[in-house]
């Protein structure tokens, strides 16, 4: 069985990558707007002063930044062909967006001067809160994208078997029946002149699978199916 990569996924972490960065700035955009626009935050202010959107640039690319390279060390912007997100990548979202929350937050209390600093504290923990919060949601979106996805085709290694025989096709529906393997057969090869341009039922609930050749016309095959 042999397979050619699905760029559907790079194209994906891509996308991924830039709700991340929208999720972190719109969380810093609507603390400020809460702070300066309405009254919500009445009860929390302990010293009134008009904010001024400039102050909270730097701070907001820098919480951005330390998300993004959190996750990257994480390899959460890997190429990867499966479509599921498992529990180790849940936990490497919560740990990155903690790791960037206690560097921003902390960070506050050590580089300003707490008499002199025009920083509001409130706004920057409400904004890394709120950013915290779009991030899981685009991840949450991101997760339903790729789930419909999917369903396409995507994110799953194509591949070809060669046999149509019985052993082909409980290969076949075992792989159809478990998508944790990420692996879609889509086409068999055989050499049984019998079985050449006919589609075999493997599994009910999926499309049947052509017999798209014979083993030596494997290079032709893997172009046509896109394995």
């Amino acid at each position: 069985m042999l397979r050619r990569s699905d760029h559907a996924a790079v194209f994906f972490n891509l996308v991924q990558l830039f709700i991340d960065i929208a999720g972190c700035l719109l969380g810093f955009a609507a603390a400020f707007n809460l702070y300066k626009y309405t009254d919500v935050l009445q009860a929390l202010i302990r010293h009134h002063h008009r904010p001024a959107g400039s102050d909270y640039y730097l701070i907001a690319a820098a919480f951005t930044v330390v998300v993004l390279l959190s996750f990257t060390v994480k390899h959460l912007y890997q190429s990867r062909e499966t479509g599921l997100m498992n529990m180790d990548e849940a936990t490497a979202v919560l740990q990155g967006l903690f790791f960037a929350a206690a560097v921003v937050v902390g960070g506050t209390y050590f580089l300003d001067k707490p008499a002199e600093t025009r920083i509001s504290r409130l706004i920057v923990g409400l904004g890394v809160t709120l950013g915290c919060l779009q991030v899981l949601a685009g991840r949450a979106l991101g997760f339903k994208l790729r789930r419909y996805m999917q369903t396409r085709g995507h994110f799953f290694r194509r591949v070809l078997i060669c046999g149509a025989g019985e052993a082909g096709r409980i290969i076949a529906r075992k792989l159809l029946h478990s998508p944790k393997f990420h692996i879609l057969p889509v086409a068999f090869l055989d050499d049984d002149k019998n079985r050449l341009d006919t589609e075999i039922e493997c599994l009910s609930g999926h499309d049947a699978i052509p017999v798209g050749g014979r083993c030596c016309d494997l290079e032709e095959a893997l172009q046509k199916y896109s394995a």
